[in-house]
């Protein structure tokens, strides 16, 4: 999928966004606004991270970038190239982030 933020993202990509609160609109990926959008989009990865790994990490996005980080990249290609460098600094961005690490406290709660 070709976003304007990201390049040409591939789908586990996509989803390691979403767990940190990412939502597309329209043809791009931005950072969800508002608490519920949110918390939709990082179940909404956390979802399609387990369907496609088989794994559960939760909702521990460094956990989740070390697996697949250390994986194979062709089997989940979350190392590609096109849009690699600009998706993984997002996400490390979003781990340290005060509103994405408060919405993940609450989704723990919930």
């Amino acid at each position: 999928m070709t976003t304007h933020s990201f390049g040409k993202a591939v789908p586990i990509q996509g989803s390691m966004l979403q767990l940190v609160g990412y939502e597309s609109i329209g043809r791009d990926i931005k950072p969800a606004t508002g608490g519920n959008a949110r918390k939709r989009a990082m179940r909404d990865g956390l979802h399609s991270l387990r369907r496609t790994t088989g794994k559960d990490f939760g909702y521990d996005a460094l956990v989740w970038r070390q697996f697949l980080i250390r994986s194979n990249s062709e089997e989940y290609s979350y190392t590609h190239p096109y849009a690699f460098s600009n998706v993984d600094r997002a996400v490390l961005a979003a781990i340290e982030d005060s509103v994405v690490i408060a919405t993940l406290k609450e989704l723990f709660q919930s």
